[in-house]
This record gives C-alpha cells, sequence and structure tokens, in this order.
C-alpha cells in the first residue's frame, strides 16, 4: 500500500482517464454574467445543445461510465436552465457517478431543492457580490441577488450541503468576507466551504478581458478576506484555481492548489467534445466518437502539458514545481492555448521553498493518524469512507468516495494498493473479524499470512481510512486528522 501520486519525475503522470469530469450538460444560461467564459449564445449557435435530448445526454454518460470516470460536477449555463436536470440527475446517480452540481441557485426553489436532495448531498453556488447592486450589475439581471439567496435557503432547508465560489472582479473582490458575513449571520445560511476562483480570458472574459483582470495586490487583499472568512466566521476556504507560488507571499502558500486539470480532472461539453478544464477552448476529440480513455492518454496537447512544456525554464527548475505546477496554464491571452502564467512566473526563494516543502512533510501529506487503530482478532473493523477502486496505469488505484464532490473536503489521501490490500478493503465493512478475514484472505489468495492482514489494518488506520468504531462495540481510541496545506 502506498500513497498516489500524480508526479513521476518531475512531469504529471498519465491516467487511464479522468477520475472526475466536469460536464456542461446544457450551454444555456437565464444569467449574463459579465466575465462567463462560456458565452453560451456563440457555443450553441446550432441550437440543439442549448436543451440536447436526454438520449444525447445518457450516451454520454455511458462513455464517462465506460471510461470508469468516478465523479460528475455539473456545470454550463445553469443546470436549471436545462428542462431534463430531472432526467439527467437521476440517470448519473443510478450510474453510481458521485454527482455535485454547480448551479447559481436563482432557479432552485424549495421543490426543486427537495428532488435535488434524494440524489445529490452538495451543490457549489456561485455567488457574485455582497449586495443587490453589485450582485445584479455583474450577472446583468434585475433580482438575481435575492432569488440566489431564496435559492440558497431552499438548499439549506433541503439538507444540501452548501459551498460558495466567488469570481473575483473589480465590481466585487473587496465584497467577499462581507458577502459570505451576509448569508452566514445575516440569512443564517450554513455555508460549508468557500472557494475563490480566477478570471481567466475566455467567452465574454476575453473581450474586456483589460478591464477585469486584477493585479497581483488584488489577489493579496483577498487571500487576507479569505481568512477572516475562516476566523471570524469557521468556514473551510480553499483557492479553486492556481497561482504561481513564486509571486505570491509565503503566508499565502498553504491556501494555494495546483492545478490538475488535465492530470486527474477533465471537462466535457454538452457536445460530448473532451477538454483539459472547462474553461479552456481547445477541443481534445467526442467521447461519441472516441473512447474518452484513448484520447486521455494519447492527445499531444495533453501530453505537451503534463511534461511542463509550456511552463518557462524558471518554472521547470523550480525546487516547488509539484506543489505549484506553474500556476494557471490558461490564464494569460494569446493564441497558444497553454502558455506561462499571465502572473509572469519568477524564480522563488529557495530558503522560502525548501522550508514550505519541509512544514508540508512534518504535517504529514498521507499518513494523518496520530495513532493507529490497533485491531484484535474478534474485532470487526470497517472502513470510515467507501473505497473506489480501478485498474490504472499505476496500479489498482484507490479514491475514496467524497459526499462534497464539488468542494473536496475529504482529507483522506489516494492510495495505489495490491490484491490483498484491495480484498482486506472489501471485507472491512463491520461484518467480518480480523480472525475471518485472515481466512478468507488465504482460502481465496494462498500465501497471505495474518500478519499481512494486520499490517494492511495498520495502514489503513494511519491513512485516516478505518472507522474510530469497531461493531464489537469496542472503543478504539480516536484518530487525530491533519492535513497539509491547511491553515
Amino acid at each position: 500500500m502506498k500513497l498516489f501520486s500524480p508526479f513521476d519525475d518531475h512531469t504529471f503522470i498519465t491516467l487511464r482517464s479522468p477520475v472526475k469530469v466536469y460536464y456542461d450538460v446544457a450551454f444555456s444560461c437565464n444569467l449574463k454574467c459579465t466575465f462567463c467564459y462560456v458565452n453560451w449564445k456563440g457555443l450553441a449557435a446550432a441550437g440543439e445543445f442549448d436543451a440536447p435530448p436526454i438520449e444525447h445526454v445518457e450516451r454520454i454518460l455511458q462513455a464517462l461510465e465506460d471510461a470508469e470516470v468516478f465523479d460528475i460536477v455539473t456545470l454550463g449555463g445553469d443546470l436549471f436552465s436545462y428542462t431534463r436536470y430531472r432526467d439527467f440527475i437521476r440517470l448519473a446517480a443510478e450510474m453510481d457517478f458521485g454527482v455535485g452540481v454547480i448551479s447559481n441557485a436563482t432557479q432552485i426553489t424549495p421543490d426543486i431543492a427537495q428532488e435535488l436532495a434524494s440524489y445529490v448531498n452538495s451543490c457549489g453556488v456561485s455567488f457574485r457580490g455582497p449586495d443587490p447592486d453589485t450582485f445584479d450589475a455583474i450577472t446583468q439581471v434585475q433580482g438575481a441577488f435575492h432569488a440566489a439567496v431564496r435559492g440558497l435557503k431552499a438548499l439549506a432547508n433541503a439538507g444540501i450541503t452548501i459551498s460558495l465560489l466567488y469570481d473575483p472582479l473589480p465590481k466585487n473582490y473587496r465584497g467577499l468576507f462581507e458577502a459570505v458575513r451576509t448569508l452566514v449571520e445575516d440569512h443564517g445560511l450554513p455555508v460549508v466551504a468557500l472557494q475563490l476562483n480566477r478570471i481567466t480570458p475566455e467567452g465574454r472574459g476575453l473581450g474586456n478581458w483589460e478591464q477585469i483582470a486584477l493585479p497581483p495586490e488584488a489577489y493579496y487583499e483577498l487571500f487576507e478576506q479569505m481568512l477572516r472568512v475562516r476566523e471570524a466566521l469557521g468556514i473551510r476556504v480553499q483557492v479553486g484555481d492556481a497561482f504561481p507560488f513564486c509571486r505570491v507571499p509565503a503566508s499565502y502558500w498553504p491556501l494555494l492548489e495546483r492545478c490538475e486539470y488535465g492530470v486527474l480532472w477533465g471537462a466535457v461539453t454538452s457536445r460530448g467534445d473532451v477538454k483539459k478544464c472547462s474553461v479552456g477552448a481547445v477541443t481534445l476529440g467526442n467521447v461519441l466518437e472516441r473512447p474518452l480513455t484513448e484520447i486521455w492518454q494519447h492527445s499531444v496537447p495533453l501530453i505537451d502539458y503534463r511534461s511542463f512544456q509550456w511552463t518557462s525554464d524558471e518554472c521547470r527548475r523550480c525546487p516547488l514545481l509539484m506543489e505549484c505546477a506553474g500556476g494557471c496554464a490558461i490564464s494569460t491571452p494569446g493564441e497558444r492555448h497553454d502558455q506561462p502564467d499571465y502572473w509572469k512566473p519568477m524564480a522563488v526563494d529557495p530558503a522560502l521553498a525548501m522550508a514550505y516543502k519541509a512544514k508540508l512533510k512534518v504535517s504529514g501529506k498521507g499518513r494523518n493518524c496520530a495513532l493507529p487503530v490497533l485491531c484484535k482478532p474478534d474485532d470487526r473493523p470497517c472502513l470510515a469512507v467507501r473505497p473506489r477502486f480501478r485498474e490504472d496505469t499505476v496500479g489498482v488505484l484507490c479514491v475514496p468516495y467524497s459526499p462534497t464532490v464539488v468542494v473536496e473536503q475529504g482529507d483522506l489521501p489516494w492510495l495505489v494498493v495490491n490484491e490483498v490490500e484491495r480484498k482486506v478493503m472489501e471485507l472491512c465493512n463491520g461484518l467480518h473479524t480480523v480472525r475471518e478475514m485472515s481466512q478468507v484472505l488465504r482460502q481465496e489468495l494462498p500465501g497471505v499470512t495474518p500478519a499481512m492482514v494486520e499490517q494492511c489494518l495498520i495502514d489503513l488506520s494511519e491513512y485516516g481510512y478505518l472507522a474510530d468504531e469497531v461493531t464489537s462495540g469496542n472503543y478504539i481510541q480516536a484518530m487525530q486528522f491533519t492535513r497539509a496545506g491547511q491553515i
């Protein structure tokens, strides 16, 4: 059993397919946000992809299932502008995808939220500003702010976990904290997470890029507001899009994440076109014409991207390459799709870089349990999460199911396991004692010893996969979880 890493010798690995797909189910939307990368009236000129037939959607879902994609997050457009959204969500859930919904929430009624709760337990809501004037000016729809608040309340009343997605612009970036505070304190909404996004020069955003692009100093102010959100409101915060670490003060580095689109995540449009990420303009193939596995593994733009051909020499030499991955490859306007970050990466202070990497190592990037669960022969261990397995280019990949698909909140690492370890995990359902598990494995896999089973259980406990208690009723000491990079 070992930790999964997306890197191999300072390049991204190639999996057989993306683990999560962001799916533009339909391009249509009821708002007209001034920066939107979709600009759906242009993309859907033929008309049929504003409201694709459900049979077309089902074929795309089948192609994703064939490629063993685990999770789907809906984008668009807005899902609730699509008249067959109920059928889509039902089909995706029946195919056992983890389903997350990103929406502007303005069309969500109490009835819709209750229907949604039968299949989806997390929703990311794009929120545009702290007050009606700012919000409605950005969406170009009068009353959008109040409609979004009503939709958020409907989601909360239906028991759906709410995460906020904030796209900063000159009009709204100073109002991030106030926007979240208003929803939490004035409207009583149980927001669990905030994700700050980054505007890119695509769609409508390309047409007015010089007017909407924020300088680094504005993002530093945003990062300060995020810390206030975490400290004053108790909400988890994260940056959803990549920034070059070298252009951000080191005190904010724990907020940042590298971009893993094109490696772990992918995007599919309502036509079935595959893209590295939802915002990008380059089409790599179509899942209705070629298997997604073939597109994902053999697309030349993806191969070049994973080998960092688009970055500068400075980035490729940087000690933080594996943490930063060069920032965002599509943040710069131009004819080339992937190119160095708009913020123009520069040399990072080696001492700061080494100190940060050492801190990550000490905080425990993978083994995140202070004290392992020690199972006795008659205990019936049970996993705390549902593991999902697939044969992949790295071996058998184990990805824990996350109930919050939109903004990841699971702290458990991905694993690469062997046949014995997979079987142990499958038997850890609270029905089998450790002794019985050893007996079953010895029958199915000659050469397996009780010591091997016990070591596997210890590893699982140290990675946080085992539940705190066993079904025999014996209390197992509580696990103390930490997460590298959490601040």
